[in-house]
């Protein structure tokens, strides 16, 4: 029977595989935001971590089982944590900044990649996005679920939120925009698709927030 000492050595600076976009389609943000919202008073903003997707990605990152991981010594697996919080922010705190490699045209978003993406006839050092139309919220579906929570550290009762995305909503919404098959968008680097989202994550909730709230009484009439 194999065991984690059979394996390569497991150290807080063991070498970790670079994550792609593939990797958080299959392992979701690492972390995760709760906000309280207090009957009077500030805002409260919880950060939370996501155990499950914590698992997944140091299972994706080591090449270690899951009976691995869990075998790992609790302070070796921490530093492993901490080093993956560094490298996959979770994609519910993408912002987009002045400096990043993107563009806007009026035929959607250009990102420059940091690492080209293979392609079977040709690399792509950017790729494009078109802009969304209603046909994509159809069938792509909203990026993000909210979730109400009855409790939380730092609320005292009052009533609390967690946004949670989507990993399979984006998916769809990169791949219809993209126009590029799964097999190679998947291979994008983390932070190239963690920059595209923050982008693209504004022009998408343009037009999929209060899209589906039930209209107000007022709001128009139709003639009899």
């Amino acid at each position: 029977m194999s065991s984690i000492a059979d394996k390569a050595i497991v150290s807080p600076q063991m070498a970790l595989r670079p994550p792609t976009f593939g990797d958080w389609l299959a392992c979701g943000d690492i972390s995760r935001i709760v906000r309280t919202m207090p009957m009077a008073g500030e805002e409260a903003i919880e950060f939370r971590t996501n155990e499950g997707a914590v698992l997944r990605w140091m299972m994706a990152a080591t090449g270690l089982s899951e009976a691995d991981i869990e075998a790992v010594p609790a302070p070796v697996g921490r530093a492993i944590y901490l080093r993956l919080v560094d490298t996959v922010p979770a994609m519910a705190y993408a912002k987009a900044n002045k400096d990043d490699p993107v563009s806007m045209h009026a035929d959607g978003l250009e990102i420059k990649l940091s690492e080209p993406l293979p392609g079977p006839r040709q690399t792509y050092g950017t790729i494009k996005l078109r802009p969304p139309t209603f046909g994509d919220v159809i069938s792509a579906g909203d990026i993000t679920t909210t979730r109400v929570l009855k409790s939380t550290a730092l609320g005292n009762g009052d009533p609390a939120t967690e946004e949670v995305i989507n990993p399979d909503a984006v998916g769809r919404w990169f791949l219809r925009l993209s126009n590029l098959p799964l097999p190679i968008i998947s291979l994008m680097a983390y932070r190239d698709a963690w920059i595209a989202f923050a982008h693209l994550r504004p022009l998408i909730e343009e037009i999929t927030h209060g899209n589906f709230e039930e209209p107000s009484s007022t709001s128009g009439s139709v003639a009899a």
